[in-house]
């Protein structure tokens, strides 16, 4: 079976974010220049060193009830704290970050890992239908202001954690390897939290092998 492709929409703002439960069926990730054309007498026309364009990304699926299967596939979190889905409650999540101008990195496991703006987010409904549609246009930001600076201030554990879901990308589940244990696994991927992890996979004992089995991970 193919593997399935991770969406995830994170604002690093307020540690919220979620794992679309219905992906588009395609989505065109874009990398573009602006390439110039002119034409000299005599010559023909020539082109001209171009600028990189903006990624201009379109998503657009359905955000399905939360009684339905679908469901199963997101996840929802707040303040880096996982919930259940709740199709209202991400709607209006994504509805703040439009009015709020929040900048979101999208992660497409594997294709993309970027910061964008969110430029419209359109909600569609149908008669008798408890499903919800969204389409939701994003436009890359690149801020030309911004400088490399060193902080000699001590982060707290939030500042790691959120920079660490930043950079990298943690799927839903994964099978464990040789030596593995749920305390390694999780000072690995989230700086610690075991008893969480090992809560989530009913495991009482922070060193059991982990060696082919299936272990559900935290959301960032």
């Amino acid at each position: 079976m193919a593997k399935r492709l991770y969406i995830q929409l994170y604002n690093a703002k307020t540690g919220e974010s979620i794992t679309l439960p219905l992906n588009p069926e395609t989505t065109d990730i874009p990398n573009e220049k602006d390439i110039k054309t002119y034409n000299i007498l005599g010559y023909g026309e020539v082109s001209l060193k171009g600028n990189r364009q903006l990624k201009r990304l379109t998503l657009s699926n359905i955000f399905p009830d939360n009684n339905t299967r679908f469901a199963l596939l997101a996840s929802l979190v707040k303040q880096l704290n996982y919930k259940p889905y709740s199709m209202q409650e991400t709607i209006d999540m994504i509805n703040r970050w439009v009015d709020n101008d929040n900048i979101i990195r999208v992660i497409i496991s594997g294709h993309l890992n970027a910061e964008f703006r969110i430029a419209s987010h359109t909600s569609q409904i149908k008669e008798s239908v408890s499903d919800v549609g969204y389409t939701i246009e994003l436009v890359e930001y690149r801020n030309p202001t911004q400088k490399s600076e060193i902080y000699t201030v001590k982060k707290s554990k939030l500042t790691k954690l959120k920079e660490r879901a930043i950079n990298k990308y943690i799927p839903s589940q994964i099978t464990g390897q040789t030596g593995q244990t749920i305390y390694k696994l999780a000072k690995l991927n989230y700086g610690g939290k075991w008893e969480e992890l090992a809560q989530k996979n009913g495991i009482t004992n922070a060193n059991m092998q982990l060696a082919g089995q299936i272990v559900e991970m935290l959301p960032l």
